[in-house]
């Protein structure tokens, strides 16, 4: 069977519609800042942590998906992924926070830059490309 997609047309339902969703709920995301210049979420790495005792590498892009999907879908226009890519640069231990910022949109879409840091080290970079579904 098909499922259909849910496009929320209003800003606020879309960002507590992403905020609130299974996964970031199971994955305890927690949404701390929200403005126009920058989107923060932060998540504590107990239990979720690799073989060798650090963040697992796909629960730090998962925080840094989460941060952003709400940066581009807090505007106008419903926002996906396109296509995203991350750079781990160091272990990660702890609670992590994800701070995306718009780096470029147009008609289609737009680019985030996000920092996931591990207090004041940056721990990974990920950049997000979202298409605008109009």
């Amino acid at each position: 069977m098909k499922e259909k997609l849910v496009i929320h047309q209003d800003p606020e339902e879309r960002f507590h519609a992403i905020d609130n969703s299974e996964f970031s709920t199971f994955m305890g995301m927690r949404t701390v800042r929200v403005s126009e210049e920058e989107v923060q979420v932060e998540m504590d790495l107990e239990g979720k942590l690799n073989s060798v005792g650090t963040g697992h590498g796909g629960a730090i892009f998962s925080l840094a998906d989460q941060a952003f999907a709400i940066a581009c879908n807090i505007g106008e226009h419903t926002q996906v992924a396109r296509s995203a890519s991350i750079k781990y640069i160091k272990p990660a231990r702890g609670t992590l926070v994800a701070t995306a910022r718009k780096a470029k949109e147009d008609d289609l879409g737009s680019i985030y830059k996000v920092e996931v840091t591990a207090g004041k080290v940056v721990v990974a970079i990920f950049e997000g490309v979202g298409h605008k579904i109009k």
